[in-house]
């Protein structure tokens, strides 16, 4: 996984370019205000009001999009957390950009990790012990288990059979 930038540096770069652009706006009207008012307290008090809502506005613009994202990465684990495996991850979730979306992808592999393992167990619970099972990684408690659920079911119900062949 690449190293994306911090969620911080891309709000302070955004919010940095709002200032930006409002100081050259307000020098703007500063100077146009000037030439029409002629008095400098009016235009300084118009400049800063009119900077101040540009800022404001553009702020919660820039939240409210990213407050939607961990909204919707929020529903997405509260659903994975009850068991429901039966979801899938829009592009708008899944958009890779920055530590949010690394954390989308993060989520939409979780899923599709918890989604894998829960065919599994309906296999084996329906008698089908010829499933396989991939590990994750080296580290993977469950699907250790699994395997070992599997092996264990299937060496029961090969004992069983031949004890049945006995009789």
């Amino acid at each position: 996984m690449k190293k994306s930038k911090s969620l911080l540096s891309k709000m302070m770069y955004s919010v940095g370019l709002i200032i930006a652009i409002v100081c050259i706006t307000m020098v703007g009207i500063l100077l146009y205000a000037e030439n029409q008012l002629g008095s400098i307290q009016s235009v300084i008090w118009i400049t800063v009001a009119t900077g101040l809502v540009i800022m404001i506005g553009s702020i919660i613009l820039t939240t409210a999009g990213i407050s939607n994202r961990i909204t919707k990465l929020a529903e997405v684990a509260n659903r994975l957390a009850v068991g429901d495996v039966d979801l899938e991850l829009n592009t708008d979730i899944q958009n890779p950009s920055g530590q949010i979306g690394d954390l989308s992808v993060a989520m939409a592999a979780i899923a599709d990790n918890m989604k894998t393992r829960s065919i599994a167990v309906k296999k084996i619970a329906d008698g089908d012990f010829s499933i396989e099972i991939d590990l994750a990684s080296e580290k993977d408690t469950v699907g250790l288990c699994l395997k070992k659920i599997r092996d264990s079911v299937k060496r029961v119900e090969t004992d069983s059979a031949m004890l049945t062949d006995l009789t």
